[in-house]
């Protein structure tokens, strides 16, 4: 939890890397925690990273995919 309440202050401040480093860190402790993908993706469309705008975030398990589109 403490990495994603830090991750989504520095995202709300346009501090998007930092955010992302923030929720990575989060998932190393809890790979299961599907807000930490979640907020991860918005942060990479946020940066319009074309090479990773349109991924699939999972955990280790290969579940809970979700697509994220940065057009």
């Amino acid at each position: 939890m403490k990495y994603l309440e830090s991750g989504v202050s520095k995202a709300k401040i346009g501090d998007h890397k930092g955010a992302i480093a923030d929720f990575n860190k989060g998932l190393k402790l809890d790979p299961d925690d599907v807000r930490l993908y979640l907020a991860k993706g918005i942060s990479i469309a946020q940066l319009k990273d074309n090479n990773r705008g349109q991924l699939a975030l999972d955990n280790d398990t290969g579940q809970n995919h979700i697509s994220i589109n940065s057009n």
